[in-house]
């Protein structure tokens, strides 16, 4: 060690490497918004997605109806709302929540974004009033 020298230990420790896997059955519940393992295995069945797993069978959840819910068959006659806040930041108006209105038939959306859940009555007649008006019902 006179020349400034230092022995280096290089005994690297051996490489590894981390993959994540998500069971296939997962990943298809999840895609299709966690709709029942039950209609997953319908689905596979039918050839609609092709699931390669074979525990669909002994999975739980709940059932759902699939495709044998009600649609409205012309414009406006069934219209859905929802109410999504709070939210942790403000719009650069001060809104911390929004209301969504969804033509059933159209699937033609709507959104209004409100400062406070009060609103939302008034925002709905505001909505009903521009509807009546456009489509001169």
């Amino acid at each position: 060690m006179a020349d400034k020298s230092f022995v280096v230990n290089c005994n690297l420790a051996p490489s590894i490497a981390y993959t994540s896997s998500l069971d296939e059955t997962k990943l298809w519940h999840r895609r299709m918004r966690h709709v029942d393992y039950r209609s997953l295995s319908q689905m596979s069945k039918n050839n609609f997605v092709e699931i390669k797993c074979t525990n669909l069978g002994s999975m739980q959840g709940f059932h759902f109806l699939v495709n044998r819910a009600w649609r409205a068959n012309e414009k406006l006659y069934l219209v859905h709302t929802n109410i999504c806040g709070p939210m942790k930041t403000s719009s650069s108006n001060g809104s911390r929540y929004f209301v969504l209105f969804i033509d059933d038939y159209t699937r033609f959306c709507w959104v209004y974004f409100i400062k406070n859940r009060s609103k939302v009555v008034d925002i709905f007649f505001k909505f009903k009033t521009m509807i009546e008006n456009q489509s001169g019902c």
